[in-house]
């Protein structure tokens, strides 16, 4: 069952990094246009999805040095 997770954190890991990239440029095309300021639907929207995927990305980091630090000890 570990292995399992284990599996699935470094999958969930490799897909938001991939992600965050294109979330965040996103963003910050969402600021500089000054979309956001018009549809503040748009802008919750952005931040909620840009945040949960960094948030997920940060944790699975968090897991994965852990568990590299466990194995190596």
């Amino acid at each position: 069952m570990k292995k399992l997770t284990s599996n699935i954190i470094r999958i969930l890991y490799i897909a938001t990094s991939i992600f965050v990239i294109p979330v965040s440029c996103l963003e910050i095309y969402e600021i500089i246009s000054g979309r956001a300021a018009v549809d503040p639907y748009l802008r919750n929207l952005m931040d909620g999805i840009f945040w949960s995927v960094f948030a997920a990305n940060c944790l699975c980091s968090c897991y994965i040095s852990k568990h590299k630090n466990r194995i190596e000890a």
